[in-house]
């Protein structure tokens, strides 16, 4: 019996990402790559103030967990799902109030959604994005690349990393399993 698993994905701040991946659970137990699993994805950019953002965040987390538990009725069809974010740790410090912008949407998604029953994964962005000893561009150019050759690839770079956070926790899931 083949089954969905989803997972959403958001690189939160002034602009978030987001993700979604459908793929076929079975790339889940090592039966197929997940790359060669996916049955469907989507994503896009949030914009405009935070609570807006987060509220369009909750909405989507819940429209999938709803869809989820709609699924488990069907015989031959049982779905699972995950919300990943990007953990956001300080490095340096900054002034500006943007900077901290992914840490204060996090902790408003993280309690509306335990409030909802969903747990929110944080993954840190070197996981998705490489190695934090590289400089940034070449993280973002080896990203870039990356994504082509998988057939990943959007223009707007809030969109890409909110695909290699999905992409880099399925691959996590795959692996753990």
């Amino acid at each position: 019996m083949s089954s969905v698993y989803s997972v959403l994905a958001f690189d939160p701040g002034g602009k978030s990402g987001w993700a979604r991946f459908d793929v076929d659970d079975r790339c889940l137990y090592g039966r197929r790559k997940v790359l060669n699993s996916v049955l469907d994805w989507d994503w896009g950019v949030l914009l405009g103030p935070e609570n807006d953002q987060v509220r369009s965040m909750i909405h989507m987390s819940i429209k999938l967990r709803d869809r989820t538990i709609a699924y488990e009725g069907k015989k031959d069809y049982v779905a699972e799902c995950a919300v990943v974010s990007e953990s956001f740790i300080p490095r340096k410090m900054s002034q500006q109030e943007q900077f901290y912008s992914p840490m204060r949407i996090n902790a408003k998604l993280d309690y509306q959604l335990w409030l909802n029953g969903i747990e929110l994964h944080l993954q840190q962005p070197s996981l998705a994005l490489g190695s934090a000893d590289l400089p940034e561009s070449d993280r973002e150019a080896r990203l870039i690349e990356r994504l082509r050759r998988w057939g990943y690839y959007v223009p707007q770079k809030d969109g890409r990393a909110a695909i290699a956070h999905a992409l880099t926790w399925l691959r996590r899931v795959s692996a753990a399993s």
